[in-house]
Parts: C-alpha cells; structure tokens; sequence
C-alpha cells in the first residue's frame, strides 16, 4: 500500500533529532520538547502525538528512513509530487507513472478485474497508465447509484457497450464493472476488525479499515494507493498540541490499527508512507515551516521489512549542511522504489520501470523466498 501524505509532511516533527541542540535553537517555539519525545536511537525521537508506531518500530515491523526525496531540486508541491510520482527526472516524458510501469511490466499476480485501486475519484500520477487500475472513493459503496431494481440491466449495457470499446477504455472500463461484483462479496461494514484494532473516525481510519477487509479477502488486487492531506504547514504548525499533532495522531493510530488487523496478512503486505518533501530546518516567521527538501518516509510490514532502524545518511543541521535553509535529499526515493519493486513486486525489468536509473541497495526490504499463491506481495 502507498500512502501519500500530500502537503509536505514535516519530518523534522514526526521523528526529531532531538539529540541536537541546533534542532531547539532553530526551532525555538515549535519545537517538540524532550519530554514529548520517545527515544529511538540516542539522537533521534518519535513524537509522542504519533506513539501509536512506537510498538511498531520496536517490534522490528516499521523502519524510518530519513532525507528521501527526488534528486531534482524543486519546492513546488506540484513538481515534487510529479517527480517522485512519476520516478522520473524529466516531469511528463513518460507519460506514466512508477507503479502504472510495474503493472504494464509485470504479469498480473491474481485473476481479479483490478491489480491496482486509488482509493480516491482520480488517478494519482503514480498508476496514471497503468492496466486494470481502477479509482474508488470508497470500496463499500463503489456501484451503480438508483433504483436496484434496474441494476442488472444498467449493468448488462454498460458490460456490451466496453466489450466493443477501443483501448484503453475497453479494459479500464471491464475492470471497473468487473470490481464491482468483487467488492459488492466483501464485508465492508460490519466486518470486526482482528486483534482487539480500533481504527479512529475519519476518512483515512475508514480507508485503512476497508483495505484491510480488501486484503483480507484474497482479491487480485495488488496495489492500494490513498491520500492524506493537509501537511503544508506554513502557520502554527502545533507538533505537540496543534494541527501537526492531530494529523500525526491520526497517521499513527490508523497505521497501528491497520497492522493489528492484518495480523499474519501483514507477512504479504508493504505500506509504503511518502511524502513530497519536507519542511525547512528553521521556524518561519508564522510559527510554521517552510518548503524544504529531504522528508522522513515510513516502510511496515512483516518480517520483510528490516524494522527498528533509522535508514539514511543524516549531515547535521548545521549552516554548512543545509541547503538553502533545508536539510538536503541523501536518499533518493527511487532507490527506496527500487527496493520495493524488486524486492516486494518480483519487478524483473527495473530499467523499464525506472529508467536510467542505477539503484543504490538500502537493506530496507529483504526478499522473499519464493513467489506464489497467497504469498504474493501486496503494496
């Protein structure tokens, strides 16, 4: 699953470097206090509003890595969102996006009508041309809105109309009606979640709550993409009682609820949670952040995932190390793309996912030792 936290996620406020006095003196009225920090290795803290992954990380199913980004320089949300979307330098040229390529690339691991959802009303760029990709606002009420009593036959017609259709609105448009009969054999409402999870109220709880019902039912779905909004915090920024807080608290308990409800499902599962840069080093003059570059991403999982570890080479934040007033991008997030593909998806052509890209290891996600039935991996 790839969750992106659209805004610019200030990772300098989810996992401080609270070991470095520059932190509290660049910071000054927004910075999380020692005493709201849980330590994770002596220099870094994970913000007690996102606690919620602290079991996580010990337990070795969540690691952190920190500075990812794209190596084009840009601060425009648009651009940002494009580059790393798109695993791409140049913006546009593919006219795709990474996961769209791992689809066209890759056999489809199950029979389904869809290998990928964007838990949204559009395409994110990130599965913009990619086979059997379908977006759903919302897997428990994705159908046909009126009188049921004409369903089937506005069913019928639809299903002759794409049979005829040319590509790609003939086999976009045959996965869509085919994931309605799929989902419409899924609990999405009443299911109880495993494990005693509790999921908190809101958009994304809800979102996290149907994937795992998703996954849980062994669909052909390989890839789930969902947003969450509203990082682009410019103004009272908050990380310990304001808006930052909230929003990490509910990232946190949400993604806690998800891998206790997925309990042994969590073995085939990788969430990947992106962000299109992260904040500058400093307070700005509206106690917020501005724009930065290097951003904090979080990888769970099982035991996949090389957990309780912070992965990524961190300069300091000092004058001389920053630039332009942000930490800089020291890990390029195709590597940890890459990773993902190669590792997690059984991508065999990388050069036709990512091309001219050479990727550098990161140890982040370790293979699997066999691809087949229900151990193929889902993102």
């Amino acid at each position: 699953m790839v969750i992106f936290l659209r805004g610019g996620m200030d990772g300098l406020s989810l996992v401080v470097p609270y070991g470095d006095d520059l932190y509290y003196k660049r910071r000054r009225r927004i910075a999380v206090p020692r005493s709201k920090v849980h330590d994770l290795d002596g220099y870094f803290g994970l913000n007690d509003a996102a606690g919620a992954l602290l079991p996580l990380y010990e337990s070795g199913r969540l690691a952190i890595a920190q500075l990812v980004g794209h190596v084009q320089a840009s601060r425009s949300h648009f651009q940002s969102m494009r580059h790393i979307e798109e695993a791409n330098a140049e913006i546009g040229t593919l006219g795709s996006g990474w996961i769209a390529r791992h689809l066209a690339h890759t056999p489809a691991s199950g029979t389904g009508p869809a290998r990928a959802i964007a838990l949204q009303s559009t395409l994110p760029p990130a599965l913009q041309g990619g086979p059997a990709t379908v977006p759903v606002p919302s897997l428990a009420s994705f159908g046909f809105r009126g009188p049921a009593s004409g369903r089937s036959a506005r069913m019928a017609c639809l299903e002759r109309m794409y049979a005829s259709a040319p590509e790609p609105h003939r086999s976009s448009g045959v996965a869509a009606l085919g994931l309605v009969h799929e989902l419409a054999a899924i609990d999405f409402v009443h299911r109880k979640p495993a494990g005693g999870a509790e999921y908190p109220k809101g958009k994304f709880g809800r979102a996290l709550y149907e994937t795992a019902s998703l996954i849980k039912s062994r669909t052909g779905v390989e890839v789930i993409e969902a947003d969450f909004g509203g990082w682009d915090d410019h103004r009272d920024l908050g990380p310990t009682d304001g808006a930052f807080a909230a929003r990490a608290h509910e990232l946190s308990e949400a993604l806690g609820a998800f891998m206790t409800d997925l309990g042994d499902d969590a073995e085939r599962v990788t969430i990947l949670v992106l962000s299109e840069f992260g904040r500058g080093a400093g307070m700005n003059g509206s106690g917020g952040t501005s724009h930065g570059r290097g951003g904090t991403a979080l990888v769970l999982g099982g035991a996949h995932v090389q957990g309780g570890r912070i992965h990524g080479a961190w300069p300091g934040l000092g004058r001389d190390q920053l630039d332009n007033g942000a930490i800089q991008v020291t890990l390029d997030v195709r590597d940890l793309l890459s990773e993902t593909l190669s590792h997690r998806l059984g991508t065999s052509n990388l050069d036709a996912v990512l091309p001219g890209h050479s990727p550098t290891p990161l140890g982040i996600l370790s293979r699997p030792s066999k691809w087949s039935g229900t151990e193929v991996p889902f993102i």
